[in-house]
């Protein structure tokens, strides 16, 4: 006989898999999100604002986050707090629905917290493998036209930012105390100034949520469009 270890939580949100597939049905599943009750479409209330507004699970984890300096969780409450405050500080850049952010960094609670905040103004986020160089670097912020960049000082070393027209803004995790030059931004300065209260963009499923590239036999990257449907 065969040695089962008990399930760590019988009340899992899956039972018998078997009987999952056979019953499944997208209909049912999109029910499940408050969009279909309100026709408000945005992945970030999903994810995140939605629970943060429900007592029980507000100060529930939401990311726990273990690096070399520093250990972190955040609850949903925070994240919905700590992305509203991106969100704002893109705005305040003049970022609007449809320009697009790429995201230059190590995995980080920043790098999660800059992709929730695009999506809540409808911003379309592009996460970038942080071991990429200078030449792969431009070829994915000039294909995207990228409006804004979130780095960090030691990354930006690879940005070949003159020859990048497109690009208006580069926000600086970690900058510190250096002297930043016309358009950049302190990410810890301009958090903590902007407000914790955001007016979500509502949006349509089929809208862009975030742009990922590919390479392929050509040597020339692929960008691909995921849409708030992604949810």
């Amino acid at each position: 006989m065969e040695n089962i270890l008990p399930p760590a939580n019988p009340k899992a949100n899956m039972g018998d898999y078997g009987e999952a597939c056979r019953s499944f049905s997208w209909k049912e599943v999109e029910k499940k999100f408050s969009g279909y009750q309100t026709g408000k479409v945005n992945i970030a209330y999903e994810a995140i604002d939605r629970h943060a507004e429900d007592p029980v699970h507000r100060d529930q984890c939401c990311l726990n986050f273990e690096g070399e300096a520093r250990n972190i969780s955040v609850s949903y409450g925070q994240m919905r707090e700590l992305s509203n405050r991106f969100a704002n500080t893109l705005r305040k850049l003049d970022v609007v629905k449809g320009d697009r952010v790429l995201i230059f960094l190590p995995r980080c609670p920043e790098y999660y917290v800059a992709m929730l905040g695009c999506a809540k103004i409808g911003a379309v986020c592009g996460p970038l493998f942080e071991a990429l160089m200078q030449a792969t670097l431009k070829e994915r912020l000039l294909d995207s036209g990228a409006k804004v960049l979130v780095t960090s000082p030691r990354m930006m070393t690879r940005l070949p930012a003159a020859d990048l027209p497109d690009l208006k803004h580069i926000i600086l995790v970690g900058a510190g105390k250096s002297r930043l030059r016309p358009g950049e931004w302190s990410w810890e300065a301009e958090m903590s100034q902007a407000s914790s209260n955001c007016d979500l963009e509502w949006v349509r499923l089929e809208d862009p949520l975030y742009l990922i590239y590919i390479d392929d036999s050509t040597g020339k990257p692929k960008g691909i469009v995921h849409s708030h449907g992604d949810m």
